[in-house]
């Protein structure tokens, strides 16, 4: 079952199963919203590999944050952080990490 966020005067945010669901208001303020090229740096992948990873569902996708094709879109640093540990335990079993699709 899928959790919600509904920010102040927007839309409910669906959240990927595996996003942790406890977390203190003051966690939440503490949440860094994090850019394609912050992504890419965090896990040493390219742009292409990042976007090819989301359409093949194994890594989260981001949250939308205009309309349209080019609208701004930000990764929550604690979706990234959970996908990287995730991915540090399936690698001693050889089972490629997945991330089910946020939205």
């Amino acid at each position: 079952m899928e959790a919600t966020v509904t920010p102040a005067a927007s839309k409910a945010i669906e959240l990927p199963t595996w996003v942790p669901r406890t977390l203190a208001q003051a966690e939440l303020a503490a949440v860094r919203l994090l850019d394609i090229h912050e992504v890419c740096a965090r896990v040493s992948f390219s742009r292409a590999q990042v976007y090819e990873m989301m359409a093949q569902g194994r890594f989260p996708r981001p949250i939308k944050f205009a309309p349209g094709r080019r609208g701004a879109v930000r990764w929550p640093d604690i979706w990234i952080s959970e996908w990287l540990r995730l991915a540090i335990e399936c690698a001693a079993t050889e089972t490629p990490p997945s991330a089910p699709r946020s939205a």
